[in-house]
């Protein structure tokens, strides 16, 4: 079974690969690039940027940060929405931080630990902006018992129980009482 090799621009026998400056060589890819972005914004954008390089051969450092940037693989990582806040317990270390699946998080913080590493604390699911808002104020609220970063001392477990049951609830209004409603 022979492996695929990823695709790439420049191919170790290409003889421009040695006469192009890196600069020329971001400039030959955006080149390749320009009118096949999804975001018409971004396809305007690369076309101004190869007019202006034509122009004047050279582009301003700004103009070379946007063609970075263009020039960059899009992520396929999809954020989710929600999120959870957790506490987690690694011996006598708490650590308190937010995750979109804190099980998945147990283990590779396991993976890279000799500790057992359980999960003692979650709330939410709640929005993500919400959820760092929330985890900067639970941090707060547990700073003398920090040992550093978002590891705390087991005493500060009473504090985030306590700050679960702070958060105000959400309502809940079932649809069809929504109906009638309106």
């Amino acid at each position: 079974m022979s492996k695929e090799k990823k695709k790439s621009y420049w191919n170790k026998a290409d003889p421009l690969n040695n006469l192009l400056t890196k600069a020329e060589k971001s400039v030959v890819v955006l080149q390749k690039k320009a009118g096949d972005f999804k975001d018409p914004k971004h396809n305007e954008l690369a076309f101004s940027l190869l007019e202006a390089y034509t122009r004047r051969g050279a582009l301003s450092h700004d103009q070379w940060y946007l063609l970075k940037e263009l020039n960059q693989k899009p992520s396929r990582k999809k954020v989710s929405e929600t999120v959870y806040l957790y506490a987690m317990s690694a011996g006598h270390e708490i650590k308190l931080g937010v995750s979109s699946d804190p099980d998945r998080r147990q283990k590779d913080m396991q993976t890279g630990n000799a500790k057992d590493i359980e999960l003692l604390w979650r709330l939410g699911p709640v929005g993500r902006a919400e959820a760092f808002k929330l985890e900067k104020q639970l941090h707060r609220k547990c700073k003398r018992f920090n040992v550093r970063g978002e590891w705390f001392t087991q005493a500060c477990m009473d504090t985030v129980l306590r700050f679960e049951n702070k958060r105000p609830a959400i309502n809940y209004i079932e649809p069809n009482v929504m109906e009638v409603l309106l």
